[in-house]
């Protein structure tokens, strides 16, 4: 039988022992820091999850089914004092509630908190030059709806700028054949309000 015999000096194996086992550590402790700073960064990055419906945010968002009917109820009783006289029940078919959207039918998330603003659309708002719409938004805080303004909804759309950090919009009023108003609206001090406004002729 053969046994092998290792020539290594016993001080100069103990000492190849112990850089290896600390290499060990040092690649094991890396590895973990790297994988906290991968989970942290990833963690930084992960996307806001994004509604484009009132169904979806009933569903998940917390609160909001509440505060939804709770604005159904009372914009409910404000058609009905408003103009309970010359409209027939259900007041429901007056209006419509919705997310807030372009022409195109496009969503607008107007504080990019993920969740898009709602508006109130009725027959009742509209004009010969177009209509206007209530813009509401949920306060996630405060688990409550809050009104933040009224505009045109003629083309409306946001203009690429935020100010406050809330989008800016855009939109135009009709004045009969040969002109139109085209308006800016900036969020300021708790709603949107008009921040330009000019007349545009058409027919020169």
């Amino acid at each position: 039988m053969c046994v092998y015999r290792s020539n290594t000096h016993p001080q100069l194996f103990s000492t190849i022992i112990g850089i290896a086992v600390t290499s060990l550590i040092m690649m094991t402790s890396a590895c973990s820091t790297n994988s906290s700073i991968s989970s942290e960064a990833a963690m930084q990055s992960d996307p806001i999850k994004r509604y484009t419906s009132i169904e979806s945010m009933q569903q998940e968002v917390p609160g909001f089914t509440n505060a939804f009917e709770t604005l159904e109820v009372d914009i409910g009783h404000w058609f009905e004092e408003q103009f309970g006289q010359v409209l027939e029940k259900p007041f429901s078919s007056a209006y419509s509630i919705d997310v807030l959207h372009s022409d195109k039918g496009n969503a607008f998330d107007l504080n990019q908190d993920g969740l898009p603003e709602l508006m109130l659309s009725s027959h009742l708002f509209c004009g010969t030059g177009g209509c206007t719409t209530d813009i509401y938004t949920f306060n996630q805080e405060t688990e409550a709806f809050e009104v933040i303004g009224n505009v045109s909804t003629r083309n409306l759309e946001p203009t690429g700028q935020t100010i406050n950090d809330w989008l800016a919009l855009k939109a135009t009023w009709k004045n009969g054949m040969c002109s139109r108003t085209e308006f800016e609206y900036v969020y300021q001090n708790g709603e949107y309000v008009i921040s330009q406004q000019n007349d545009v002729e058409l027919c020169n």
